[in-house]
């Protein structure tokens, strides 16, 4: 079977319970929260956040969907004055062309204030481990004291998964990537998952939805995530590379259902062979991965396909194969929405990682 051009559905612990007209749920009896102000032995730790929202048909109830926008748009409320970066989105399963979407920028107010405003509910499904690869692109070597705050009830059907991608977002980012959550739902097993992310990176807090009822609660939280002692450690920063070594084959893509390395690549693969040649403690880590074409198990042979053929072109130039450490993915791993040509050309691809 080759890979298709069907779209596969994603039949998977499906809660469709969502009601119509939930365009917005700001009231006249919303929280007013005003902004956290460091104290006299606190500053101002966070480089970057991203708050991602839940509008999924798993939590279900109109009252729900409610406390969840009024958490999130009081949260936006108590976000310090700073020029930390901020972003928002919304996910579920359907077009990504309907979340929020709020890349990382210098913080303004007016713009995470009326993102928040701007969320809706979709219903549906629950990728949040999609939602959080969707991340990659933005938080990718950022470095410093980045954060997540999470609004889900956590009820996933790929909870492994999830952790997964709190962990690779955490190598992507390159520093101090904190996970913090807050419970919006009702199911045991959704808080446990939750609890586990908030611990997954070890830096994080899972907070009760329930519980954040008042504008001092709001605020603790906000101070929880953006604050800390005046006298900082340095952030912690990745190991640099060598001066003498600029490395800059990073991606390998491949044409629909193919797993060929094509001879345009050939004068990067020679110059990166070089330089693993002039570095011998240097080690590689080739990731494979595919669109969504195809059914899930093709899709994994494929990758496998793809890396062992880049893997080979590594050791056709002379690399000890000891030296390449390899992962196949299938379609679980996209870099961008598989939902263009030119998206699904970008997430058919081997990613090279020198990770020493």
């Amino acid at each position: 079977m080759k890979e298709s051009t069907w779209k596969k559905g994603a039949i998977c612990c499906m809660a469709f319970a969502l009601v119509l007209g939930l365009q917005t749920f700001a009231g006249a009896d919303r929280l007013s929260v005003s902004p956290v102000v460091p104290a006299a032995d606190e500053q101002i730790i966070r480089d970057q956040i991203i708050i991602i929202v839940d509008v999924t048909g798993s939590i279900g109830h109109l009252s729900r969907y409610r406390h969840e926008k009024e958490l999130v748009q009081a949260f936006t409320d108590a976000m310090p004055n700073d020029d930390y970066l901020s972003g928002i989105d919304s996910f579920a399963g359907v077009s990504s062309r309907e979340w929020v979407d709020l890349s990382l920028l210098t913080f303004n107010r007016d713009r995470m204030v009326g993102g928040a405003a701007s969320i809706r509910a979709l219903g549906s499904l629950t990728p949040l481990s999609r939602s959080l690869y969707n991340q990659r692109l933005e938080l990718r070597g950022k470095g410093g004291y980045g954060a997540l705050l999470i609004f889900s009830d956590g009820k996933v059907c790929d909870p492994e998964g999830v952790l997964q991608a709190c962990r690779d977002l955490n190598i992507e980012h390159g520093g101090e990537l904190c996970i913090f959550t807050v419970d919006v739902g009702s199911s045991d097993r959704g808080a446990r998952l939750l609890q586990q992310m908030a611990e997954v990176n070890g830096c994080g807090k899972y907070y009760d939805g329930a519980t954040l009822t008042s504008a001092e609660a709001i605020q603790a939280l906000a101070r929880d995530i953006f604050m800390g002692p005046r006298t900082v450690s340095p952030a912690p920063t990745p190991a640099p590379a060598p001066e003498s070594v600029v490395w800059n084959l990073h991606v390998i893509n491949f044409p629909n259902d193919v797993s060929v390395v094509a001879s345009t690549y050939d004068a990067q693969l020679d110059e990166a062979a070089l330089i693993l040649k002039n570095n011998p403690n240097m080690l590689l880590r080739l990731e494979g991965h595919t669109d969504y074409n195809a059914t899930q198990e093709y899709n994994q042979k494929l990758s496998e396909r793809r890396v062992n053929a880049v893997k080979a072109a590594f050791v056709m130039r002379g690399v000890d194969g000891t030296r390449l450490e390899t992962g196949a993915y299938g379609e679980n791993r996209p870099t961008v929405p598989n939902d263009s040509p030119d998206n699904l050309h970008k997430n058919r691809r081997v990613e090279v990682l020198v990770i020493k």
